[in-house]
């Protein structure tokens, strides 16, 4: 598990098997241009690497040096902020026919009722699960890695921690949201989001859509 890896008891960190976790070692992670980044393309090949790795089939050496290769590029992306905006805007246009407005993401879910969420991206859904799960190896590389490995990792993990408060905030789920805030808080005391999101899970401000409308 990831608390066995690092020695560190977190307590919203899942176990992970071994094969996934373990991968976070093993990643090599880079600056990237956002410019040429496609985060839906990235995150639906990691999407598929979480899920091979996390079978616990017979390690292939090509096939885990691939797959660690679309974990560390994923990881790569999310460490920019703006392409952690863009994959959290992508999982709130997940089964929409319209796309959210990039520029006021936050806006749009306050004031705007018909913006739901999908089911992949509520917690136990297919997406929501493999951000969690990523959240994970991005903590286990940041603890392997040293240097500008582990800033990225880091990065990397503030990001994931920032998309899923802000999809726990949307699905009404508040009280989750806030301890990944306080986790955000903890470990990044000068975050310049971690005011804005607490705002959003403390008062709480709420989305505009409601679960039993």
């Amino acid at each position: 598990s990831h608390a066995v890896l690092t020695g560190h008891q977190t307590r919203r960190d899942l176990p992970l098997d071994g094969p996934l976790a373990a991968a976070g070692s093993d990643l090599r992670l880079r600056g990237v241009d956002p410019d040429c980044i496609d985060a839906g393309d990235l995150f639906d090949a990691a999407r598929a690497a979480v899920s091979r790795l996390g079978a616990g089939a017979a390690r292939d050496h090509d096939r885990y040096v691939t797959d660690c290769e679309h974990l560390a590029l994923l990881l790569s992306a999310v460490a920019v902020d703006s392409l952690h905006w863009e994959l959290l805007a992508r999982c709130i246009d997940r089964g929409q026919d319209r796309a959210v407005d990039r520029d006021r993401l936050l806006q749009e879910l306050t004031r705007d009722g018909r913006w739901r969420p999908h089911a992949d991206v509520c917690a136990g859904g297919s997406w929501y699960s493999t951000l969690e799960k990523l959240r994970v190896v991005a903590h286990v590389c940041a603890e392997a890695t040293s240097g500008e490995q582990e800033v990225l990792a880091e990065a990397a993990w503030r990001g994931l921690t920032v998309l899923l408060a802000l999809l726990s905030w949307w699905n009404h789920r508040f009280a989750t949201a806030g301890d990944l805030v306080d986790e955000l808080w903890t470990r990044d005391p000068g975050s310049t989001l971690a005011p804005l999101l607490s705002r959003l899970t403390d008062e709480p401000i709420a989305p505009a859509w409601w679960p039993h409308d």
